[in-house]
């Protein structure tokens, strides 16, 4: 199942127009822990359904 990461306070991770959708568990969870250890914003893991959305790449 892909997810999104963003803080309780609305910033959202995005490459370029589009936000970054990992497309697994593991990967989100990893980039969220490095973001909590070097960020002082609070993060969430947000589980995407896995069809049709429209910036999930690939």
């Amino acid at each position: 199942m892909p997810y999104l990461i963003r803080s309780t306070n609305g910033v959202v991770l995005s490459d370029e127009e589009q936000e970054t959708v990992f497309h697994t568990k593991e990967e989100a969870q990893n980039q969220l822990d490095f973001l909590t250890l070097h960020t002082t914003e609070k993060w969430k893991l947000i589980p995407l359904a896995e069809q049709n959305h429209p910036n999930q790449k690939g």
